[in-house]
């Protein structure tokens, strides 16, 4: 049976909300994934004229670098399961209006 009058309108409304979050989660998994590539591009190892140090640097950036993105990563899951239910409700609520 279709919606119709005030209930369409409320139905309708909340289709506008939901979409309006979405597209703001989906704004911010954007950056989250340009912050996560950034974790690795942007490395760098602190100068040493001593080829061993220069190694010994080397690791301890690519440790930190996988550290940050393993942050970046926790972030970005929790964000996109939040857009996924999003998604989820803006379906369900799309399926009342018909």
């Amino acid at each position: 049976m279709p919606v119709t009058g005030d209930d369409l309108e409320i139905l309708k409304a909340q289709v506008e909300a939901i979409r309006d979050e979405a597209n703001n989660l989906r704004r911010v998994l954007t950056d989250k994934a340009n912050a996560c590539m950034q974790c690795f591009t942007a490395a760098g190892a602190l100068p040493t004229s001593d080829p061993d140090e220069a190694i010994n640097n080397i690791i301890k950036r690519r440790r930190e670098n996988l550290a940050e993105f393993e942050a970046a990563h926790k972030e970005y899951t929790a964000l996109l399961d939040e857009l996924q239910g999003s998604y989820t409700e803006l379906s369900e609520v799309k399926a009342k209006i018909g």
